[in-house]
């Protein structure tokens, strides 16, 4: 698109009014009629910022980009008294209204007028939040990150299990189309859990370096933009013409805890738990009413090992070679042969019992380093290890931020900030072999400010800001695992960096994780480096009945990496080599694994540094049309344009799908980019706001929007491919058609050539790898239609009621991943499900792009109720009732929410992919509340200043209440269709109901009569081939959430400047534990039975458990500040 060069000088950004406000005043004489040329004055009584002009034709001056806090408004005009507004409040990001009624008589008379922050929205059709600096201050927060408090707001869903840092979503959107602003600033980062692609927030700020922050949700105006969900817009503090500051010391430690649930069922102690956090804030004036300074620092240094983990570990006799326990028979892999009907039949090993002579040294060698289960029931299979993890870290983050007026309509202000954070990693078992690691999240950020006042109706704020984040991980003890593995005969991979590679069983002999125990050894090294540069001009501009806002906004970013997957190469043991095509069921990984017989070796590892960088530009017309006193109307127009990424170097390059090759960057008819652009991203914006009656206000919106693409940065990073990434040399094996092994745990692992085509590969020896990519032409980013209707009533001048529904539409989705390596399933009927018969018969793997062809249904009502602090009490409740569907997947980056799976079920009928989002919560509902006991010195009761004042006052209570429904998750079995796909489902029993009716709980929630393992049918030849199940995606709903978050304080004055504070905080107040779904391919969540019908749990008594508990027993905080 060829934009005018006019458009881009003039016009504003996306953060126009993210960090600031509008306060608009409209003077009128008693009869309402509107008072023209008054003199209105809007002073910021903090820092002395002032903003005066005159009242136009509609009797309205309007003050831009005015920072949130507390100001004094004037109005003076010739026949009526002056009117004074000595304190109204202006929070971030909000147009507030304020009418004036003169008078008549005096201009040296003053007429004292008492004016609130309004909570009626008369200006926006805006759907959002503000969370108020008291909320952030005195609210129980466990871990004292402020943007969790954002799941105080309406239509939210907090996120788990997406590797992310964001602690919520909102408004239908996706979790990578947030958008995160921290002073107007682009605050988003890719890096993120030490792996990019997945979304998250780069600074979080101390709580006490926080001014307030607004969640908007839906049809916000066309300023915001780089966002298809929710916008959360934060902003420091600032100082002031007085010194103000605050040191602080927050204590938590096991003592004063209650255990966790699993930790007491397993007769184990409170796991130790160690955490300070402590630090100050401080600031005031350099020189008075022109340059002022904040800064703060926060240290905070953990140690626990409150991690509590249950994990799956063989036990000592089945390590040994009797398998018995697990009632799977198993075969004898050098007794393979082929049978009359051309598939692979072996000789049984009686009872199930590995002679010693035939379990590999190596294999031996690695279980030395296993601890033996220690949890569970006696001969328990899943479930029967369990440990405390050691966990902890150390955390220093600063803030200095100074403002200066250069004139009185010239402000300028600039922050810098860095945090440095150590994580260790550690895994279920000590150790290399337990792939243990250490998580680094080191982040500096500057932002600099400038607005300018032309006139009193024209202003202009320039920003500009550069991030930087280190989100690198780096496995523990790499040298000690690569010599543990050369002394034991382990096959170390031919990698730049060599270490212990992974060990998986998985009974489809693919993929990456262990579906019968823990995986051994591998852990993950990234090196992760992210840049961002943001560039932001607004222009705002007041013609009467028209507030007009045109903005450009330029972001560059780029991401350094060196990484592979996995970093080390790993072996996969399936049920392959133990088994028997005439027995179904037959064979077990971890029979394989003792004989040494790898299913399929794997691995990657980058050859040089990756370089990807990629652009972001928008621009947008915004006219917010007072029509009459009662109706405003919010027009707006924006158009935002994400280049493709590129690699600056050139190096590597991405999957063709058409071509069976990788393309080259600049090379063979290939762009830089290699993938087509999106560049029609238009979004028109419109929307309402009527006020029906003094105390009614009814508003409407309608909007589309447009975000990042949700997907695996591997799938865009084109440097980890080849010829920068070059995969391994491997035979295919297939349980039915492989007679004899073709390598062992021991054979060395060939590196395959760097070339771009796969001429080098074919059937016999295919490309062992899984390749991910993406559709070349149709890698559009997703669009969100997005509409809402909500009716606001104020029965009291500090309450607000208001009802709503909202509405989102998403199109253009990236899709879950989608196996096109996979053989239809009548190939399987008519015997020819051979490595040969693959669509890419030369990649031995799944191949799995994501398409941008996914859609989404989101609809949500919300009941809020809020009542600002008076009288002591405030408080905020809201309660949504919401559905979220989707159609194609919910995107390869946030498929692992709650037992989720990344890839398709069946290739070739997607419409089983329709289903609830992972993140649909059907109920929601929370309550934030803070009351001030009414005794003491200034209350109702008991007010006297002595000191049985200063004893009985300064009392306060605070509390959180959260609790909501489940969140969906699958079900699976662990028999598979011989079609190379890598997961399926059981069939649905009809009638029978998917939890348990009586005593659910962590022993038994999900019921095993609700499904059964699916059936079988034969082949043209004769055997048997494994049947898709019935169940939908997302069938079952895990657990809801009840918690109790409170805190009460004592505060104690010294003079009128000085108070000391004194906090105890409980988290989990009524110790109610909230339990978390097992992992998707583990066996409380697969379906194993015996034989084709039988029930979930015939052959795996730990179907339908619980794994863990994802909330802590109660936990107490105690806290002590001192402000002056």
């Amino acid at each position: 698109m060829r934009l005018p060069f006019t458009l881009l000088l003039c016009a504003a950004s996306a953060i126009a009014q993210t960090a600031t406000g509008t306060i608009s005043v409209i003077t009128e004489d008693s009869t309402q009629a509107v008072v023209q040329r008054a003199t209105v004055s809007v002073v910021n009584k903090s820092t002395g910022l002032t903003r005066s002009g005159t009242s136009g034709e509609r009797g309205e001056f309007q003050a831009t980009f005015l920072p949130a806090g507390q100001y004094s408004i004037t109005v003076q005009a010739a026949g009526f008294k002056r009117s004074n507004i000595a304190s109204f409040t202006l929070q971030v990001d909000q147009n507030a209204t304020v009418r004036l009624t003169l008078t008549p008589g005096d201009v040296v008379e003053t007429v004292q007028v008492t004016e609130s922050t309004p909570l009626l929205e008369a200006d926006t059709s805006s759907l959002g939040q503000v969370i108020e600096n008291k909320k952030i201050l005195e609210l129980p927060l466990n871990g004292r990150n402020p943007f969790a408090l954002g799941l105080l707001a309406g239509n939210t869903t907090p996120v788990t299990g997406m590797g992310t840092n964001l602690p919520f979503i909102a408004g239908g959107g996706r979790f990578s189309s947030n958008e995160v602003l921290l002073d107007g600033l682009d605050n988003n980062t890719t890096v993120t859990s030490g792996a990019i692609g997945r979304s998250g927030i780069a600074m979080q700020p101390s709580v006490d370096a926080v001014q307030e922050f607004k969640v908007k949700t839906n049809s916000f105006s066309a300023e915001f933009g780089h966002a298809a969900g929710a916008v959360i817009s934060a902003t420091i503090k600032s100082g002031s013409n007085e010194y103000h500051g605050t040191l602080f010391e927050f204590l938590r430690n096991d003592k004063l805890d209650a255990n966790n649930f699993f930790t007491n069922a397993a007769g184990l102690p409170r796991a130790a738990f160690r955490q300070n956090q402590f630090g100050g804030v401080f600031g005031g004036r350099i020189i008075r009413n022109k340059t002022f300074f904040f800064g703060d620092y926060q240290g905070t240094r953990q140690r626990t090992a409150a991690a509590s983990s249950v994990g799956s570990l063989p036990s000592t006799g089945i390590r040994g070679g009797d398998l018995s326990s697990l009632r799977i028979p198993i075969f004898d892999p050098l007794a393979r042969r082929v049978a009359a009907n051309g598939t692979v039949v072996s000789t049984l090993f009686p009872g199930a019992i590995i002679p010693q002579a035939r379990i590999n040294a190596s294999s031996a060698a690695v279980l030395k380093l296993i601890p033996d289960p220690n949890f569970g029931a006696a001969g328990a299979l899943s479930r029967n290890f369990f440990r405390q993890i050691p966990r902890g870290f150390n955390q220093d983050q600063w803030d200095v931020r100074v403002d200066h007026a250069v004139t009185s309509n010239h402000n300028l202000f600039g922050r810098v900030s860095k945090s440095n954070q150590a994580n260790p990693q550690p895994g279920i078992i000590d150790g290399f072999i337990g792939g243990s690691s250490k998580l680094y999240r080191d982040i500096f950020q500057a932002v600099l400010n400038d607005t300018v006042v032309f006139s009193p109706t024209v202003v202009n704020e320039f920003r500009a800001g550069y991030t930087r984040h280190n989100g690198s991980r780096l496995v523990d003890n790499v040298s000690d695992g690569a010599k543990f593995a050369v002394d034991n005969k382990v096959a170390l991979f031919p990698f730049p960096v060599t270490g212990f590679p992974s060990i998986a069983f998985n009974f489809s002999g693919e993929g990456t994780g262990s579906t019968q125990f823990d995986g051994f050894g591998g852990g993950s090294s990234d090196l992760n480096y992210e840049n961002r540069f943001h560039f932001a001009d607004t222009i705002s501009v007041n013609r009467g009945k028209h507030n007009l806002k045109m903005g450009v906004d330029f972001r560059r970013n780029r991401f350094d990496t060196l990484r592979g997957n996995p970093f080390f190469g790993q072996f996969i043991f399936g049920s392959i080599f133990s088994s028997s095509s005439d027995t179904p069921g037959s064979g077990a990984p971890f029979a394989d694994y003792l004989m040494g017989f790898p299913s399929l070796i794997q691995g990657t590892q980058m050859l040089d540094w990756g370089r990807q960088a990629d652009v972001y530009f928008g621009t947008f017309f915004q006219d917010d049309w007072k029509l009459s006193k009662k109706l405003t109307l919010n027009l707006g127009f924006r158009y935002d344009l994400y280049t493709q990424p590129i690699d600056i170097r050139d190096r590597g390059g991405l999957f063709d799908l058409e071509k069976s090759r990788f393309a080259v960057p600049g090379k063979d008819g290939y762009t830089r980019g290699i993938v087509d652009g999106d560049h029609n991203n238009f979004g028109p914006r419109a929307g309402f706001a009527y006020q029906a009656g003094r105390r009614w206000v009814m508003r409407g919106g309608y909007g589309i929007f447009y975000g990042l693409r949700d997907q695996n940065q591997e799938m865009t990073q084109i440097a980890g491919n080849n010829p920068n990434t070059p995969a391994l040399i491997a035979p295919v094996v297939n349980a039915s058609r492989t007679v004899a092994p073709p390598y062992t745990i021991n054979s060395p692992v060939l590196a395959g050539p760097t070339a771009t085509t796969l001429e080098a590969y074919s059937a016999a020896a295919p490309l062992a790898r899984t390749i991910r990519s993406q559709g070349f032409h149709d890698a559009r980013f997703p669009m969100l239609d997005q509409y809402n209707f909500s009716i606001q009533f104020q029965p009291a001048e500090a309450l607000l009621i208001e009802t709503s529904y909202q509405g989102a539409r998403g199109r253009d989705l990236a899709t879950l991943f989608i196996n096109v390596n996979q053989v239809p399933f009548e190939f399987a009927l008519d015997g020819r499900n051979v490595q040969a018969r693959r669509p890419y018969p030369m990649i031995n793997g799944v191949v799995i792009p994501s398409f941008s062809k996914a859609k989404s249904n989101y609809n949500a009502f919300n009941l809020r109720v809020e009542k600002r602090h008076r009288n002591g009490l405030n408080f905020l409740a809201n309660y949504t009732w919401q559905k979220n569907m989707e159609e194609g997947g919910s995107g390869p980056s946030s498929f692992t929410q709650n037992g989720g799976t990344s890839i398709a079920l069946d290739t070739y009928n997607l419409s089983r992919e329709k289903g609830l989002a992972p993140i649909d919560v059907a109920h929601i509902f929370n309550v934030s509340y803070g009351y001030e006991l009414p005794w003491g010195p200034g209350q109702r009761w008991a007010s006297g200043r002595g000191v049985a004042g200063k004893v009985i006052g300064g009392w306060q209570l605070n509390g959180i209440t959260f609790v909501r429904g489940g969140f969906p998750t699958d079900i699976r079995t662990n028999r598979l269709p011989p079609i190379f796909n890598t997961f399926n489902v059981p069939d649905r029993v009809k009638g029978e109901p998917l939890q348990v009716s009586s005593k659910r709980g962590p022993d038994s929630f999900f019921n095993p009569a609700a499904f059964r393992v699916p059936g079988t049918t034969l082949s043209n030849t004769g055997a048997p081939i494994q049947l898709f199940g019935d169940s939908a995606r997302r069938v079952a709903r895990g657990p809801g959430s009840v918690n109790f978050d409170f805190s009460l304080f004592k505060e104690v004055t010294f003079g009128d400047r000085m108070r000391l504070q004194f906090r105890t905080e409980a988290f989990n107040l009524t110790n109610t534990p909230t339990f978390s779904l097992a992992s998707s391919n583990t066996p409380p969540m697969t379906c194993i039975g015996r034989t084709p019908g039988s029930a979930c749990n015939d052959n795996n008594p730990e179907f339908g458990k619980l794994s863990g508990a994802q909330a802590t027993g109660r936990q107490l905080q105690f806290g002590l500040k001192f402000l002056f």
